[in-house]
């Protein structure tokens, strides 16, 4: 088990060598999901999403959030994993600012750590090949135990974040946002 952490560590160490380079400055971040990109309406997000079996989540919605989950066309039945990136998802939180598709959050609930260690890696692998990101210092009050973060010239983030819920409960989740839509206030 140690011999892996170490091969982990330091293959993940390889991929941030450029990061120093160019301060962790992507030239571009994805921006398009499901065929809907950044600053679309709340309604074309919906209705894009339904072609891919994406249907809103009625008991876990606010006027800023929206969350879809996977359903069976034929039956209804809801709880399919959601396919992206190479990954198994549970959910996908989608972040509306005026209406304005503004980021998107892909998150896979784990009940046993280790397990949810080993997708958090594999991400973090796949994500580290793609993108310059780098280890940031984790809200830990708020659960979250790592956080690696990724900026572009075009003023998009990716973050990979592993949270610890409750006792039991983890989340492996990846985030993307636009910062052009996100309210962004002067005051102190």
């Amino acid at each position: 088990m140690k011999l892996k952490q170490i091969l982990f560590i330091f293959v993940v160490s390889l991929s941030f060598v450029s990061y120093g380079q160019n301060e962790g400055l992507n030239d571009k971040i994805q921006d398009t999901f499901f065929g809907v990109k950044f600053g679309a309406s709340k309604y074309d997000v919906i209705k894009s999403f339904a072609l891919h079996n994406l249907y809103v989540d009625d008991e876990n919605n606010s006027d800023n959030i929206v969350t879809f989950i996977k359903k069976d066309s034929k039956y209804g039945a809801k709880n399919y994993s959601i396919s992206f990136g190479g990954f198994d998802w549970d959910r996908i939180n989608l972040g509306l600012v005026n209406n304005k598709f503004a980021y998107i959050t892909f998150a896979c609930i784990f009940l046993d750590k280790e397990y949810g260690l080993n997708h958090f890696e594999a991400l973090l692998l796949t994500i580290a090949r793609k993108y310059s990101i780098k280890q940031v210092m984790p809200n830990v009050t708020d659960g979250f135990l790592y956080r690696y973060e990724g900026y572009s010239k075009d003023f998009k983030c990716i973050s990979i974040d592993f949270i610890q819920v409750n006792t039991n409960v983890y989340f492996t989740t990846i985030t993307y946002q636009d910062f052009k839509f996100l309210n962004v206030s002067n005051d102190l």
